[in-house]
């Protein structure tokens, strides 16, 4: 993160169209008195139309520092939000994610509307179709940053659609270079 403060939550990265409604957000901070060096998280079910209620991390956790995030879920709904290998908070969700609308885009350090800016450098950010173990978030935790430190810098120019294929396209939707990657495959 640029600052151990944000607020909004900002978006690391989310399925959301709009402010109201997600499949899921992994973001920072918070809104309102709430501590905003937080991480937060929310994640759409059957049961849980909207995500909430919000898994936050404790006041602190969020430096300027280079942090490494992971949300878990297990089919059973634990949830686990996890920084620098650690797990931090637990809750249960129970449903499944028949509800999620896969017209929401993939967005990463905002969302859709511009309105949920997250200010740093993303250096590596995967989602996978299973929950992580607590080793696989130590293992990756510890891999530490692929992006060699002086190319951190974050530009919309550095994407190449045509590496991504006709199926993927990076949408800059206030020119600001918060990006959202939308497409399949």
């Amino acid at each position: 993160p640029a600052a151990g403060e944000q607020t909004g939550p900002a978006r690391l990265v989310a399925s959301s169209p709009n402010p109201n409604v997600r499949n899921f957000m992994l973001a920072q901070g918070a809104w309102g008195s709430m501590p905003d060096d937080t991480f937060a998280s929310r994640f759409r079910t059957t049961n849980s139309f909207t995500g909430t209620p919000t898994m936050f991390t404790p006041a602190g956790t969020a430096t300027s520092a280079l942090t490494h995030v992971a949300l878990t879920r297990t089919t059973a709904g634990l949830q686990t939000l996890y920084v620098n290998g650690v797990a931090q908070t637990s809750s249960t969700i129970t449903g499944s994610t028949a509800n999620w609308d896969n017209t929401y885009p993939l967005t990463l350090a905002n969302i859709a509307t511009g309105d949920r800016p997250w200010l740093g450098t993303l250096c590596d950010v995967a989602i996978y179709d299973t929950a992580l173990t607590p080793t696989d978030i130590t293992t990756n935790h510890t891999s530490g940053c692929s992006i060699p430190r002086a190319d951190r810098e974050f530009v919309s120019d550095d994407f190449d659609s045509s590496v991504l294929g006709s199926q993927w396209t990076f949408v800059d939707p206030l020119g600001d270079s918060s990006m959202a990657l939308t497409g399949a495959g």
